[in-house]
């Protein structure tokens, strides 16, 4: 008996039309990017686990839990990529690049998380997201989150919510995490034992904590407005403004925080709210001016958003955009008998030369089989060509929708079929 193999656990296979949903997301994700002149960058799938451990921090969960982490065959530790923004902080500072100029990019790749499968959350998932670099202005912040509500919008998710806080400045940060950590200590036994190790690394870090007891005492932690300087305060204020007047429904959480020290001022997450009530986060981001000077480069400002293309799939409504992920081809060719076969595949790779998609049913099958083939693969015309074809010299072309049919010859059917696709299209 054959073994069987099964897909790795956490991970998810995607065939049509499921793969075909995920492609129409991330090609409306793309258009977007694009729209608003971001320009795609690719970095590897693996990078020195240094790279992810340095900017996360050990204490994070992401280093501490997550990490899919190797030896190479030269015993360097070795990573698949968590996320997505170190590597290309990582491949700009390598490349020289110059900071001193705004860079927008956006990605789409790979991501690998060790952690508990769940329905959208996959151990191997797909991440789109944006960054853009050299911009401090409030502004760059509402295009990001600008361009993510309208993303989402644009695949018929309206009922969003949108979350945003602020984290201030180093400095603001610094003196809260200080506040955050004597607040802890001062509730040690209400927390669990990750929360205890968080808060001697990196305080904001607690949030992250999944246990419901420790986050019914967070919500009585110092928050982090009561000590933002005035020039942060301001800055968040202007933001809200700003986003108002976008026509955003926005929505202020204190306890909304991103835990990684390169993280300032504004984040945002946006949410939607699912048959039970239970949120399900569609996107995150926020601002990281610390982030490439951290890792070697000059003081940069920069601010971003990851989203995971397989949540985002899952949340849409299929139903009310089907007609978009519908196999489909311009013209199927059905063939009977050897000759018409030879003769089909040669009118196929011509017509596929010139642009058209074309199908043609390589297996011995009837013609009532093609042609429900044909239907539905929703091909606008269908070439037909029997013996009795080949003995005339010519082809059927039958315009599917009307049933009318006309002959052809078989030297003019190439012209024909692109000279009436070029006529639709005028």
């Amino acid at each position: 008996m054959a073994k069987k193999y099964a897909s790795p656990r956490g991970t998810i296979d995607f065939l049509p039309p499921e793969s075909m949903k995920l492609l129409h997301v991330e090609a409306v994700f793309r258009d977007l990017a694009e729209n608003y002149g971001y320009l795609p960058v690719r970095t590897p799938m693996f990078e020195a686990t240094e790279l992810f451990a340095h900017g996360a921090g050990e204490s994070s969960d992401i280093v501490s839990k997550e990490m899919y982490t190797f030896p190479d065959k030269k015993g360097r530790s070795m990573t698949l990529r968590p996320e997505g923004t170190p590597g290309v902080a990582r491949a700009l500072i390598q490349a020289g690049w110059n900071f001193a100029e705004q860079t927008r990019l956006y990605y789409v790749g790979s991501m690998f998380r060790y952690q508990r499968p769940q329905k959208g959350r996959y151990r191997e998932h797909t991440q789109v997201g944006v960054e853009i670099f050299g911009a401090s202005s409030v502004t760059a912040d509402v295009e990001v989150i600008s361009l993510g509500v309208n993303y989402l919008n644009a695949l018929g998710l309206e009922n969003l919510r949108i979350v945003v806080n602020s984290l201030g400045s180093v400095e603001d940060r610094t003196a809260y995490n200080e506040n955050l950590k004597k607040y802890i200590d001062q509730n040690h036994d209400e927390f669990c034992p990750d929360c205890h190790f968080r808060a001697e690394h990196n305080p904001l870090r607690v949030f992250d904590c999944k246990v419901p007891e420790c986050h019914v005492i967070l919500e009585k932690a110092p928050k982090i407005d009561e000590i933002m300087c005035e020039e942060s305060k301001v800055r968040f204020k202007i933001l809200q403004e700003m986003l108002r007047e976008e026509g955003f429904a926005i929505e202020v959480d204190n306890m909304l925080v991103r835990g990684l020290d390169y993280y300032n001022h504004t984040v945002f997450e946006i949410m939607m709210e699912g048959d039970e009530g239970q949120q399900s986060s569609l996107m995150g981001g926020g601002r990281y001016d610390g982030l490439i000077k951290l890792f070697g480069g000059p003081d940069t400002p920069a601010m971003g958003f990851g989203s995971g293309l397989e949540r985002v799939a899952e949340a849409v409504d299929w139903s009310d955009i089907a007609d978009l992920i519908k196999p489909e081809c311009d013209l199927a060719i059905v063939v009977l008998g050897d000759k018409a076969h030879a003769l089909g595949t040669t009118l196929a790779n011509l017509l596929r030369a010139a642009g058209m998609m074309v199908h043609i049913d390589h297996r011995v099958t009837s013609f009532k089989n093609q042609l429900g083939q044909a239907n539905s693969l929703n091909a606008a015309l269908a070439i037909i060509v029997g013996e009795d074809e080949i003995a005339r010299g010519v082809a059927i072309v039958k315009d599917m929708e009307s049933g009318e049919q006309e002959d052809v010859p078989v030297s003019q059917v190439v012209e024909y079929i692109l000279s009436g696709f070029e006529d639709e299209r005028e």
